[in-house]
């Protein structure tokens, strides 16, 4: 049994509107605290959005409007050919240091993301997903200032546990990153806050409304609601099912929520040693038993106020991946039951 959690943010309408007036500071509570802040060592997700929203910018991203996932350019065109012009924000972006972003550190990101460059004591989601798009990339070459071509192999690269380059030890970038995002990292404090602040050097710094952002763990959603309602907040993320009629009366609050990658399962252990040696974990006729025993619906109502969507995959039916096919089962009781008793 699995849940696709609806991503639900609360903002207060009266702070964000006297905020944007005055280009001062956004305040955002987080549920968790992000660890690693360096894409290429961190398995947060907290980190991923951190990174990509604020302080950190990427080559090319996955259109909002493609189905297919197609990419679209950010800081950089996109992998086309070499007749394809830089991006805008590529001719005119330096890193936060005040250094150029040019070719030399697109071949310089591009090596250091590449699973036989980084060597990491712990896996990480978003290594082992770019990992599996540059292990055949075996060279990168700038072919001029704003531009770089990636070489293909046929042979994936091994992990030989080469050090990071250009002098950087395992986790400075992570404890102060440099990037080349509208917002520069000024300060963490440890499961308390992150602060980042407007970089002017970036290419479109007059867009950016927030002169500071600043993150604070709070990791109770009624907490981080209620410094919301107080005025201590502007925005509090991943707000609590119990609590959401409290935002929706309040005229000053303003919901927000959408269909996210978020899940919770009930899972059984089927191959772990001694710890399998369950009847569940042994008898698949069982397991089925249990799936037809179960009603996703009333669990979603009684435990989530029937505000998440119940489902049995790992990705929301927004998705393209998503296998409109492979529906979740109706309850049956009386054949659940009958599978448990040819199982005994």
């Amino acid at each position: 049994m699995r849940r696709v959690a609806t991503v639900l943010t609360a903002i207060s309408i009266t702070a964000l509107a006297l905020v944007s007036a005055q280009a001062a500071t956004l305040r955002v509570g987080l549920q968790d605290d992000p660890d690693a802040l360096d894409p290429a060592l961190s398995g947060n997700l907290y980190r991923a959005a951190l990174c990509s929203r604020r302080y950190a910018t990427k080559l090319v991203d996955i259109s909002p409007s493609s189905k297919s996932y197609r990419s679209s350019p950010r800081l950089g065109s996109g992998p086309r050919t070499a007749s394809r012009s830089p991006s805008p924000c590529a001719r005119t972006s330096t890193f936060h240091d005040g250094t150029a972003f040019d070719a030399a550190a697109v071949k310089f990101n591009i090596e250091r993301m590449k699973p036989c460059r980084i060597p990491s004591a712990r896996p990480s989601w978003r290594r082992s997903r770019a990992s599996r798009r540059l292990r055949r990339t075996s060279e990168v070459q700038p072919v001029g200032a704003l531009r770089a071509a990636a070489r293909q192999s046929q042979r994936p690269c091994r992990h030989d546990g080469v050090a990071q380059g250009r002098g950087e030890k395992v986790g400075e970038f992570a404890a102060a990153p440099v990037c080349a995002g509208p917002y520069q990292f000024v300060e963490r404090k440890s499961r308390d806050l992150i602060r980042v602040k407007k970089y002017a050097g970036y290419w479109n710094a007059g867009q950016i409304g927030y002169d500071e952002v600043v993150y604070y763990y709070v990791p109770d959603s009624t907490v981080r609601l209620s410094r919301v309602r107080a005025g201590d907040l502007e925005l509090a993320e991943r707000i609590a099912p119990t609590d959401l009629k409290i935002v929706r009366d309040d005229a000053n609050l303003a919901l927000h929520s959408g269909q996210g990658l978020a899940v919770a399962h009930l899972m059984f252990n089927v191959g772990a040693g001694a710890k399998a040696d369950t009847p569940l974990g042994k008898n698949a006729t069982l397991r089925q038993a249990f799936e037809l025993a179960i009603d996703r619906n009333v669990i979603n109502r009684v435990a989530f106020n029937g505000e998440f969507l119940a489902d049995n995959q790992m990705i929301p039916p927004s998705s393209p991946f998503y296998d409109h096919a492979h529906k979740i089962p109706a309850r049956d009781v009386a054949k659940a039951k009958a599978m448990i008793a040819a199982a005994a």
